[in-house]
């Protein structure tokens, strides 16, 4: 189909591989690619990058904050953490919901006394500002009483250059813990066995961060904004 005439496209939080913001640019001529990151409480925006960025900024962070809105991490104190480290995500500004409708109790839950949203997902910003969405608390996986980010178990796996695809979930183990069970698609010769995946997991995170079970699929299963379907996935392991 003729898309001549789309000059600009956003992509949602998510980290996605670079070459798709290159080639957004270059093949299908889009004259600006940014990434953002918001959610409903907030007006749908909180973080956008900015045109001229590079190519990796946009594929691997969400940009800076938008004027006049405040981001933070937290950690569990409800303290800031330093640059870097992973926490809950907070915001406060002008964009940020008064209430949900009829609902104070809920609304007490999502906003603190001092304004700051708290939005329930997990991410990092680093010295220069920039902001790293790692996840949803949600989708952490409880594992031998630690809480395990899939997002890491997954870029510690696309880090070995035979891997096309990751997914973690976290699988039912045993006194309400845990396992982490991670599904793969591999680039095309690379030859992987379950196990040789396993073992490079060992050597790039730490043990309990190590999936327990590695499935190699044949494709995918994908949301329709392309992402991987994880509600399939866990069907695949009941």
């Amino acid at each position: 189909c003729d898309i001549s005439s789309l000059k600009k496209a956003t992509t949602g939080a998510a980290v996605i591989p670079t070459q798709l913001i290159v080639d957004m640019r270059e093949t299908l001529e889009i004259d600006t690619v940014i990434t953002a990151y918001g959610l409903s409480e907030t007006c749908g925006l909180v973080t956008m990058c900015r045109q001229g960025d590079a190519a990796d900024t946009i594929a691997q962070t969400s940009g800076r904050a938008i004027p006049e809105v405040e981001v933070a991490i937290v950690g569990a104190d409800g303290n800031p953490v330093p640059a870097g480290e992973s926490g809950e995500i907070v915001v406060r500004g002008f964009n940020v919901m008064e209430s949900y409708f009829n609902n104070a109790e809920a609304t007490a839950d999502t906003i603190d006394g001092s304004g700051w949203l708290h939005t329930g997902d997990i991410g990092s910003l680093d010295e220069d500002g920039l902001f790293y969405f790692r996840c949803r608390m949600a989708e952490r996986i409880r594992v031998r009483g630690e809480m395990v980010s899939g997002f890491e178990v997954e870029e510690g796996a696309l880090s070995h250059q035979g891997i096309e695809d990751a997914a973690a979930i976290g699988v039912p183990a045993a006194l309400g813990e845990e396992d982490i069970r991670l599904f793969v698609t591999l680039k095309p010769g690379a030859g992987l066995t379950e196990e040789d995946i396993r073992a490079h997991c060992r050597s790039v995170m730490a043990k309990f961060m190590v999936p327990a079970i590695v499935t190699i699929l044949e494709e995918m299963p994908r949301t329709v904004t392309g992402k991987p379907e994880k509600g399939k996935l866990a069907a695949l392991s009941v």
